[in-house]
């Protein structure tokens, strides 16, 4: 099931499949002449149409937008009394470039969560649970995000026994199991869950399937609030459709496979 899940994601990337419509119509002006060239030619067109259309329309961010607002903003400082501990996704490094660098860690786009892993440590007094491994297909490393993150905290003067590791998980569907797994008392109490906005409906909606009680903590919001033709920003504005376009794809293959109980999950009332 995981390497289905990375072949599905690997077609939700609009690149690949404007390359595929692309390819496909260069192949029906090559074999055909006449009306059916022509049809080629529409696609080829088409393809062209799409990527100026992505590259000066904020396209992606109206489409991450539903996604990062689906829940709130959660003030740690204010309002971790309330949790049991908190919860952080892996995603923060490049774990390639971690194993290759001198350095310990690499950070990559999702940094944020990082960063309020350590707000956890220096803010509140309650545990920390880091879980995810490697979530590569092939050519898998040997150490995990988790653990990479939990000995750089510990490098920093950290205390250790508050913070828990989960190194095995592939990816989201995985995380709660694995978690509970290892730390079983996750089964009761309520959890704060720190992962990128754009991701947190499904990370919540597969944690509440497992059983997990959590409040969202949102981080790294990657949309543009501006509205109207956008210049100087093409390629980030395509890189923001393309996480729109496989976050709302994952958000229907996990809710086809059941692994949620609803395509959108929503916040829940009394947390």
């Amino acid at each position: 099931m995981f390497a289905l899940s990375k072949i599905v994601h690997w077609f939700l990337d609009p690149v690949h499949f404007l390359l595929a419509v692309f390819l496909v119509g260069t192949l029906i002006r090559l074999l055909n002449q006449g009306i059916y060239a022509r049809t080629g030619q529409l696609f080829q067109v088409a393809v062209l149409g799409a990527v100026l259309a992505l590259f000066f329309l904020p396209m992606g961010s109206r489409m991450l937008e539903p996604l990062e607002n689906r829940f709130p903003a959660f003030r740690l400082q204010s309002e971790a009394g309330r949790l049991d501990g908190v919860i952080v996704l892996g995603g923060s490094l490049d774990l390639r470039a971690s194993m290759d660098s001198a350095a310990l860690i690499q950070v990559g786009s999702a940094s944020d969560r990082m960063l309020t892993a350590i707000e956890v440590l220096t803010q509140t007094d309650v545990d920390l649970y880091l879980t995810g491994g490697d979530g590569a297909l092939t050519n898998r490393v040997e150490i995990g995000e988790a653990a990479l993150v939990a000995e750089w905290l510990g490098q920093q003067g950290f205390d250790s026994g508050r913070i828990k590791v989960e190194s095995q998980s592939r990816n989201t569907a995985e995380h709660p199991e694995a978690l509970l797994a290892a730390f079983p008392e996750l089964e009761s109490g309520i959890y704060g869950l720190v992962t990128s906005a754009f991701h947190m409906p499904r990370a919540v909606g597969v944690f509440e399937k497992r059983g997990i009680s959590v409040v969202p903590i949102p981080v790294d919001y990657r949309s543009n609030r501006r509205r109207g033709i956008v210049f100087g920003q093409g390629i980030d504005e395509w890189e923001r459709f393309a996480l729109a376009a496989r976050e709302w794809g994952g958000l229907f293959f996990y809710y086809a496979l059941g692994r949620t109980d609803h395509v959108f999950p929503r916040p829940q009332t009394g947390r």
